[in-house]
């Protein structure tokens, strides 16, 4: 079997059942999970900021259980080869984002809309990027 190596990043992370998914998907050997220390920052923000009954200890706790359970997922030094690393298309982006806003149709929504529904669902950077591939459109 090929060995599956996948960056989880904080939109995965959180919300929870994505995580607890992807990491018995990870316990069962189907892929190696990596993070960062950084993005082990953002998803733990990302929930303190929308569950105020949560406290960095919780959150303390399930990062460790992670880190104990895959010890060669955190990844260092990884700052000059993110520099490289290359996106897809920006435009299959869009196309993505205007099928999505296409096929919504109960309720239908805008294009903002979308984007403000992904943006409080943690996907900021990435929100942030199609506002700017957007803002060239226009």
């Amino acid at each position: 079997m090929k060995k599956i190596i996948a960056v989880l990043d904080a939109c995965v992370l959180y919300p929870a059942p994505i995580r607890d998914y992807l990491l018995n998907l990870a316990a069962q050997k189907l892929f190696y999970p990596k993070w960062s220390e950084q993005i082990h920052q953002e998803w733990m923000d990302n929930l303190l900021s929308n569950r105020p009954d949560l406290n960095h200890q919780q959150l303390d706790r399930t990062r460790s259980l992670m880190d104990e359970a895959f010890p060669n997922a955190i990844v260092q030094n990884y700052e000059k080869i993110e520099q490289k690393v290359t996106l897809p298309d920006p435009e299959d982006a869009i196309k993505a984002l205007n099928e999505q806003v296409a096929n919504l149709k109960k309720p239908p929504m805008s294009k903002n809309e979308v984007l403000l529904v992904l943006e409080s669902n943690g996907l900021k950077k990435s929100v942030q990027k199609l506002r700017y591939i957007l803002s060239y459109e226009q």
